[in-house]
């Protein structure tokens, strides 16, 4: 995958810097934490949702084919998952592995399916991360296990559609997703259950903001579009819609002085600023 295409899949899921998982306590237990920002330790002391609280995990591939690690939370944790993320809305958790942050996506919304996703730019790992997950969740969990992974072989096919799909387009492809987009448009689960249209929606949207990204340009330190309406860009409203709300977030993301414009291969982006 060339780092073009990485950069068109900046948005799916925001990573922010590596946080130190390290305090003045012993080893953190693994799970979910709050972040917050501005503080010397980053974490909060104790998980939200912790691998004891998590009912299933599943080793998955992304719309580019990157190792993710799929979850969903206990039933019984689940209304607990809803409350803590919409308290998050508009900052970041953190999952953290044997005491190191694995990923720190920002919150954009209430999360209310229980589901969730890990990934990291150290994709290769995941694999043995999640075996290691696997053994220390115990044999409790095979039933589980074995149901998820009939859900896996629906979601392959699905992801094998969509890939099938994304071969076809051209530049002069009018994009469209499967209902109106939005978050809940480009995830596996929402609070409706498992959604069919997940993959194709990812591929779709994920090529309509790779034209975008193409056609910005830079200006007083803010990226702008060099493009005037949906039109342009061959994609539908709805689409057009969610990418300008997504480089207004860019732009503010800019302005806090922690994230860079970032440009490969013609393609922009905002990346967190090494430190």
């Amino acid at each position: 995958m060339n780092k073009a295409k990485q950069l068109a899949g900046v948005c799916l899921l925001t990573l922010l810097p590596t946080l130190s998982a390290q305090s003045q306590q012993a080893q953190r237990p693994d799970g979910w934490y709050h972040v917050r920002e501005g503080r010397a330790d980053s974490l909060d002391a104790a998980p939200f949702i912790t691998l004891e609280d998590i009912a299933a995990l599943e080793l998955d591939t992304d719309a580019y084919g990157k190792h993710v690690i799929t979850g969903k939370v206990r039933e019984d944790k689940r209304k607990h998952w809803t409350d803590e993320t919409a308290k998050a809305i508009g900052r970041r958790i953190a999952f953290v592995w044997q005491d190191s942050v694995l990923t720190a996506p920002r919150v954009n919304a209430r999360i209310e399916s229980g589901h969730f996703q890990i990934s990291s730019r150290n994709d290769r790992e995941l694999p043995t991360v999640y075996r290691l997950m696997m053994e220390a969740k115990g044999p409790n969990e095979t039933d589980m296990h074995r149901e998820d992974s009939l859900c896996r072989v629906h979601s392959q096919k699905l992801w094998d559609e969509a890939r099938q799909y994304k071969a076809s387009i051209t530049d002069t492809t009018f994009l469209d997703t499967r209902g109106s987009m939005s978050l809940k448009a480009i995830d596996a689960w929402s609070g409706d259950g498992f959604n069919e249209n997940y993959a194709f929606n990812q591929t779709v949207y994920l090529a309509a903001l790779e034209r975008a990204q193409k056609r910005l340009c830079v200006a007083d330190g803010r990226l702008e579009p060099t493009f005037c309406s949906a039109e342009d860009l061959y994609i539908s409203q709805g689409l057009y819609d969610f990418i300008m709300e997504t480089l207004t977030q860019w732009n503010r993301m800019l302005e806090s002085g922690d994230w860079e414009i970032v440009e490969q291969e013609g393609v922009y982006a905002v990346m967190p600023k090494k430190k």
